[in-house]
């Protein structure tokens, strides 16, 4: 997540130097921004789940639960065209997908908890759900996209007492 955030600051750094006119800082936070992708895709993408790690810890080892934030990566296209389509198939699917929004992980994750970790071991959160929304339509999935959006105006609408966790 914070990774992929990152390729943006550095992008959008580098859009902002060259409105300014400062050439130099472009071609800086251009390089940056372009050197930080690759070592995503390099070190974090797993070819074989087609996502990328959580993280590593000091040995090496790796989390490699799939989870929603496998959205920042294709919300700021670290990933390319064909990576951001499975890592959208895959979040679309039944266990990710409520009719409110879209779960932080996986039903089928051994970790799932919603009302636990203030709702990010399954829980349904608005944000996340929009994130999701713009992935979709900057992918091509603009019904898709406008479904999310819909489902989730209607549950504002309804009102909830708390937090839901369908």
């Amino acid at each position: 997540e914070i990774n992929a955030e990152g390729v943006f600051a550095l992008e959008a750094a580098a859009m902002l130097s060259a409105v300014v006119g400062d050439n130099e800082r472009w071609h800086r936070y251009s390089s940056e921004a372009q050197a930080l992708r690759q070592a995503m895709m390099q070190y974090m993408f797993d070819d074989d789940t087609g996502a990328f790690v959580l993280n590593y810890d000091q040995d090496q080892n790796y989390q490699d639960n799939f989870t929603a934030d496998e959205v920042f990566p294709v919300l700021f296209e670290v990933a390319g065209p064909e990576e951001r389509a499975k890592i959208l198939g895959r979040l679309s699917e039944t266990d990710f997908v409520t009719p409110v929004g879209l779960r932080t992980i996986s039903t089928a994750d051994s970790w799932y908890f919603p009302s636990h970790g203030f709702g990010l071991l399954g829980g349904v959160w608005p944000d996340l759900t929009l994130w999701f929304v713009v992935s979709l339509a900057r992918n091509g999935r603009v019904d898709a996209a406008l479904h999310w959006m819909e489902a989730i105006y209607d549950t504002m609408e309804a009102g909830a007492v708390r937090n839901t966790v369908p």
